[in-house]
Order: structure tokens, then sequence, then C-alpha cells
């Protein structure tokens, strides 16, 4: 007798199990595992650690990949050999939940570098922000230095101010002194009543004898009566206003103030405008960004732009791009998303082939089933070799053939791992031919011995009966055959039913089973069969169908379809509230979708409106108008709302406020700057609170360019010059008038005696006579002899008044030019003496 002996797959031919490192048919493979190795397995080979594929566990699975939504929409997935780590972002920490939490960095000396001595630490949510101190304006993002109050006008002193680091010290002038507030100046002594000639409208200091007017801090004196005080408009003044935005400056009495564009702050000078800083948004920057893990930045403006991808107020919510529409349009292709992204993958049973194009997988290379493996489209299946039954999907079990309704062999079976074998009672042979049958050696020769059914010879010769197949001898004759029940030991999965004597056995199955191939378990009916031993075909529409019930053949629809073969389309949408807010129900066969409205994407299950900078259905465009000069961009239809100063399809178009001409008001000219304009006054005007263009009085403020003998008249936008009364010229320059004219410009002439005239008021014109002459025009002889302002030696010279003068005439004659005393003898030859005097 020659039998055929075969092993499972991990077994050799003794039937022992395979010793690391063999494995496989007969253990002639050797496992040569990776670092990813969790065990050799007897049949399979390298069996790999989670996070390690590849038959030697050598590949390692970069998990972010396979799985992008691995870490949640807040935290960013790192691969790692072997496994992931899903780490938070920049700022934030891991809680004891496992929750992303910010870190407050100003509670940790290391984690901030802000200078405690002049700066405060703010937390912000993902970072922090160093804030200057009061008397501190920012240096860099980390360090603050001062400013001068004094300088910028911030102060508040009434009078004088002096810079300290940090802050500042008012002071005060003579006869006064600092209030409680450190600021105000308040008289305690009259300076004033020293100077009883000076009118001041605030105050008075001495600079020696001299006494002169002052003013207040933000004050000057009129130029023209250098008594009363004019507020000084920093505002109009380039070397005096400090705001960042010039034309933003406000003035106020004895000082201005800065205003600042929206989305700027005013920095602690109250001078600086600050853009809003990465973590504030807003006219004033009075929201917080709070921007999620999709943000690319926190406009100033507008606040969280989000990366492609995400979508929400904060770009926090992730953007499912399959959800709307499937971009993945290759053969055997499905869209996954990922956070903040997508990825086309190949549907279950297909691999990428390295172009981008899925091909059928051959699952049978990974060795799936246990025995043999048959590849399909897209998927495989499992079967077994003889003598094997399927368990489950893809494991194979020996059945022991022998107790078979009907025995395989002619008298005795032994069951075999995948199969059996044949073998004959003593006195008989196995027929080499059908390996079944057994032929007898010696024929029964005893007549006398009446088996009922079959008769042996032993090899002493002996004779004995044995039974059929189905019968047992009966022990007490040892002759007759008895029939035995085999349905007694329930060899059946469920219903046996006993055939005529020696015949057997059948099983039978219920409604939706029919028999396996051993003939006595019961197996479901395959997809598509149902009824008495799985013979008539289910009537349902397969695709549509979720189970075709094995008993009856009725179709348990999937959802979406209804009938009696699942023919029928359910409508959702006749459902009014299927679907969410912002979007529409739209029918499918079989389904349904709701698509969100044009101006909103999916995501977390809601139809969340569009990004700024993104629109229409989907929220699949982007928006082409200039970000920098838009209010919106619309989330409907992508059309793109203008700031105030733009206009044109994508707002680039500057609008020229400029042509209208009536724009600026009177007294201005417009001028275009990017995106609005600018209103200068024109020379001799400036801006007044409201913005219109007042007259400057240049006469009062002492700007004016009148000579120092002129007198300044205020005009509209201008100023005029006259030479003061005496002098002439073009008021710009002025001389003082000759000494033959007088008067305004010295247009009169004077009447005077020229040659009887010391001067000519250049003024008034009167007539400043020598000393000789007198009356109006000086042209009455003053009588010197008369008035007595003579200088004659009256003792021994006579006065004679002349025009002009006067002379001295020697009363008694004289002697060699001079005038004899009283009683001496003339000389009659010689003549009177006479002195001319003027």
């Amino acid at each position: 007798m020659f039998l055929m002996c075969k092993c499972k797959m991990q077994l050799p031919i003794s039937g022992i199990t395979c010793e690391p490192p063999n494995y496989g048919v007969n253990c002639q493979s050797t496992c040569n595992c990776g670092q990813g190795m969790d065990r050799c397995d007897p049949v399979t080979g390298c069996v790999c650690k989670t996070g390690w594929e590849g038959s030697n566990c050598d590949v390692d699975i970069v998990e972010c990949t396979v799985n992008p939504t691995i870490c949640g929409s807040d935290k960013i997935c790192q691969n790692l050999q072997g496994s992931h780590a899903c780490n938070c972002r920049a700022g934030f920490a891991k809680d004891a939940n496992d929750n992303c939490i910010d870190i407050d960095e100003c509670n940790i000396v290391t984690s901030n570098n802000c200078s405690s001595s002049t700066s405060t630490c703010t937390n912000k949510d993902g970072g922090f922000v160093c804030e200057c101190k009061s008397g501190y304006t920012a240096k860099n993002l980390y360090e603050c230095e001062d400013f001068n109050e004094c300088t910028a006008g911030t102060d508040g002193c009434s009078q004088n101010c002096v810079n300290v680091d940090g802050g500042f010290n008012c002071k005060c002038e003579f006869g006064y002194t600092l209030g409680d507030d450190r600021k105000t100046c308040i008289k305690v002594q009259d300076i004033c009543s020293l100077f009883p000639q000076l009118n001041c409208t605030y105050g008075c200091k001495a600079n020696n004898s001299q006494g002169s007017c002052f003013c207040p801090a933000g004050f000057l004196l009129n130029a023209q009566d250098q008594q009363s005080c004019i507020d000084i408009d920093e505002c109009n003044d380039a070397s005096l206003n400090k705001c960042s935005f010039p034309n933003l400056c406000v003035n106020v009495d004895g000082s201005y103030n800065c205003t600042c564009p929206d989305f700027h702050t005013l920095d602690n000078d109250g001078r600086t405008c600050k853009e809003c800083d990465g973590f504030s948004y807003g006219k004033t920057c009075e929201n917080a960004c709070n921007c999620g893990r999709g943000a690319s930045t926190c406009d100033k403006e507008k606040g969280c732009v989000c990366l492609a991808g995400y979508i929400g107020d904060k770009c926090d919510l992730d953007k499912d791009e399959c959800a709307a529409s499937n971009p993945c349009t290759g053969d055997h292709q499905i869209c996954q998303n990922s956070i903040g992204s997508y990825r086309c993958i190949c549907e279950t049973g297909f691999d990428d082939n390295g172009s981008g194009l899925c091909i059928d997988k051959n699952e049978c290379d990974d060795s799936p089933c246990s025995q043999m493996c048959t590849n399909t489209e897209g998927s495989y299946s499992c079967s077994c070799n003889d003598g094997f039954l399927l368990s489950g999907t893809s494991e194979c079990t020996d059945y022991n053939e022998c107790p078979a309704p009907v025995s395989p062999c002619d008298q005795q079976c032994t069951n075999t791992i995948g199969s059996y074998k044949c073998s004959c009672n003593d006195g008989f042979i196995l027929d080499i031919t059908s390996r079944t049958t057994c032929n007898a050696k010696t024929e029964c020769t005893n007549t006398t011995f009446n088996c009922s059914q079959q008769c042996g010879v032993k090899p002493d010769g002996e004779e004995y009966c044995f039974c059929n197949t189905g019968y047992s001898l009966n022990e007490t004759d040892q002759i007759s055959c008895l029939d035995i029940d085999e349905c007694a030991t329930d060899p059946c999965t469920d219903n046996c039913t006993e055939n005529t004597p020696g015949q057997g056995y059948t099983c039978s199955c219920p409604q939706g089973k029919k028999l396996d191939i051993d003939q006595r378990t019961c197996i479901d009916c395959e997809k598509g069969k149902y009824g008495d031993n799985c013979a008539l075909n289910c009537t349902c529409q397969a695709e549509n169908t979720d189970v075709c019930d094995k008993v009856s053949g009725n179709c348990t629809c999937k959802k979406g379809w209804k009938g009696s073969t699942c023919t029928v389309d359910i409508d959702e949408c006749e459902n009014t509230t299927i679907c969410q807010a912002n979007s529409v129900c739209q029918n499918t066969n079989g389904s349904y979708s709701c698509n969100c409205d044009n101006g909103y994407s999916l995501a977390a299950g809601k139809c969340v409106e569009c990004a700024l900078n993104t629109y229409g259905l989907d929220c699949a465009y982007q928006c082409s108008c200039d970000f920098t000069n838009i209010q919106s961009c619309d989330t409907k239809n992508g059309t793109c709302y203008c700031k105030e100063g733009w206009q044109g399809t994508n707002c680039t178009e500057d609008v020229l406020e400029c042509a209208n001409a009536t724009i600026c008001g009177s007294n201005a000219l417009c001028s275009e700057t990017d995106g609005s304009y600018v209103c200068n006054c024109d020379a001799g005007f400036k801006k007044d609170a409201s913005g219109s263009c007042v007259d400057i009085n240049e006469c009062t403020l002492g700007t004016d360019t009148c000579d120092t003998n002129a007198e300044c008249t205020n005009t509209v936008g201008n100023f005029t010059c006259s030479c003061k009364t005496g002098f002439s010229g073009d008021g710009y320059s002025c001389s003082a008038c000759n000494s033959t004219h007088y008067g305004v410009n010295c247009s009169s002439p004077c009447t005077c005696i020229e040659d009887n005239t010391a001067d000519c008021n250049d003024v008034t014109g009167q007539c400043n006579c020598k000393a000789t002459w007198n009356g109006t025009n000086c042209d009455v002889d003053v009588d010197e002899c008369v008035l007595g302002t003579d200088d004659c030696n009256s003792s021994i010279e006579i006065c004679v008044n002349r025009d002009g003068g006067w002379n001295c005439s020697c009363r008694y004659g004289s002697t060699n030019g001079v005038c004899n005393e009283n009683g001496t003898k003339l000389d009659m030859n010689v003549t009177e003496i006479m002195v001319n005097r003027t």
C-alpha cells in the first residue's frame, strides 16, 4: 500500500512547527527582518510592530501622510521612526488632558526677554508682547527707551519742562510756584507791579531793571503789542508738529493732540502711531487675533488670513475639499481630506504605480490566505485545498472525511491533515487502483460459518464475520449485522436523515443555507442566493441592497433606496430640515448631498463662510481684488468692494478726488495721494480744528517780513506793509524822510526856511528852527538884544540886532580892534568895531 502525505504550510514533513528564524513551506525561508520587527511568524515570516511595514519590517509608516487627521485640527503631526508625535504650535503646550493651551510666557522668566525696568510683559494667544511703561517708547520688540516729553509737548507743564529718564519735571518762572498737580504754576508774587507801564495778559518777568511780558507754554507773545498771548498752532508748523501723521494733528489751546489712522494705536509719547501688532486687529486694534494653525498672518484690518485649505474667522477649521466635489478624477481614485489640504489615494485593492495611476493590487503577494489566494480586480478571495474547509475569510481548517454521509472507504477510514487514508480488515488488501476498495487475500471456505454480510480470513487462517459500512456486528452471535443509526452522533450541523440500512445518512440545511463540501456543515447562502439549498437568485438590485434575506429573498435596501427590489430612490430632500444652515439639499440616486451655498464651504460638518480671500462654490476661487484697497471681497461672486479712494474691478484704480473742484473748500489746493487726497492750505492760511483753511494773522504772530519802521496790516491770506509816518519805501524797506519832506511816505514838503531851520520833523513837518530864528516856518528873526540872549559885554559894547544874529558895537570906541573901557580917550583915527554874533 502507498500513501501520499502533505503538510500544512508551516509544518515540515515531521509535523513540527518551524523554529525562528525559519518559516514557510518546509521551513525553507529565513526571516531577515528590520528594526520594525515584532517577531518571526513560522508561516508568514516577519511580523511588524505598529508603525512599520514591508516584507522585512524595515519601512517606516509615515502616519502623518497615511492618516492626515491623526492629530486633529489643532496639532501638528511629526513623523517619527516607527511612530509619530502630535505637537502643539509655537506658543502652546499640552495640558494634562493632552489639549494644546497657550503658554503664559510672562510667568516664565526664561520665556520672555522684556526689560522689567522699562516695560511690562503682556501675554497673548500664542506669544507675548513687551509693552513700554509710561515715559518710554519702543526701541525694538523687547527694549524701551526714554522719550522727551518736553520736546514732544506732551508734558502739560504750565511754563517750563525738564526731561528726566522715564518722565519729566515742571518748573516755574520767578513769582510762581508749582501746584499740587506738579504741572500748574500758581502766581505767588505780582512781578507786573514793578513795571506799571506793562499790561501783560499772563505774566511779567524782570531782566535787571527791565520788565517784559511772557506767555504760558504753548503760547507766544503778540508780535504787535508784545503783551497779549497767542496760541501756537503746532499743527501748522512742520518743526513743531511731531505727529507720525501730521495731517491728523489737532491743535488745542496751549498744545496739540495727535490722532492715528484706522488700524493703528497711539504710543506712550502721544505722537507716534504704531500699526496693530500681530496679536490684534481692528480700527483701534481692539480685537484679539487668536488665530488657529491655519492662519498665515493676522491682518491689521480684517483679522486672521487663512492659508489654502483652512476656513473660519480664526482659520481654525479644516476645509473639507472632498465634500463638495471629488477633485480626484483618475480611475479608482478617491479623495482623502487632510488637515489644510487633501490628497488623491487609490481605492482599497489598488496601488499607485508611481505615476499617479491606480492599478490593481495583487493582494495575494502578501499571503493573506492560509492556503490558496485568487486575485480579483480591487480585491481577492481565499480558497482551500481539498480536505480543508474555509473558516472565516482566510483560514483553512482540516475536515474529517471519514464520517461523511457515505464513507469514502470500503472498510476502514483514517483522517489525515487535509485528506484521509483507507485501510482493510485482516485478510484483505487495498485495491491499488481505487485506493478505497479492499480485495480478499483468501476466500472463506467454511460453509457452516454463515456470515450475514462479509467474511474474512485472518493471517492464522481463522475465519471471521464483519459488516459493511453503516452496520455493526452483533456481539451476541458474531455473525449477524445490525444497522447503525449514524444520525445519533449528530454528524450534521443542522438536519440529519438516516438512509436505508447500509446507505449512510443525509445532511440537509434549513432555508437560506446549503451544505459545504464536507456534506455535513451548513453554510449561509453566498451573496445573491437564497431559499432551499440556496438555489434561488435574489431579485434585489445588488448595488442598492444591503441584505437579501437568505431565507425569503426579501430585499433590505441600503439607506436611500426603497421598493421590493430596492430600485426606487428615496428623495431625502423632501425633508426640508435635513441640511444644515447655509446649504441646499440635492437629491441623488440612493442618497443626497447638502451643498453649501455660494460663499460657504464645509468644515467640521458645518457650512462656514469663505475666508477673506476666497469666494464662490466651495470657496474654490481666489479673490482678484487688491487686498490692501478693499473693504471686502464678496464671498458669493468675488465682487471687490473698494475702500474709499479706490475704484475699478479689482480696486486698483485711484479715485481722482481732486477732480471735484470744491472738495477742499476755499483757500486750499487739492493734491492726489494713493487712495486719498490732501488739502493743503494756500499760503497765508492754516487749518482749523474742523479742517477748514482760515487766515493766518502774520502780524500778530510776527511772521511778517515788514521793515522795523513799517506797520503790518493783516489781510485775508496775506499781509501788507506800509512805512510808518516819517519814512518812505515799499514797507519791506523803509528810509527816514530827508530834510525837505515829512509825513506819510515823506510826501509832504516842509515849509520851513531851510537856511533858518535845524530840522523839519519827519512825522509832523514841524520846523525845528536854528537858535537865531523863530516862527512856524523859521522866518522870524530872534532879537537877541531884546531877549538878552546876546553875548555882548554891556559895559563896553552895545548889542545891535540883525537877521539871524546880532552885532556887538564898542560903546567907547576901540583901540587896535579892542573896545575901549569907559573914560578912555577915543582915537579919532580909529573906526568903530562891530563884532558879529549869530
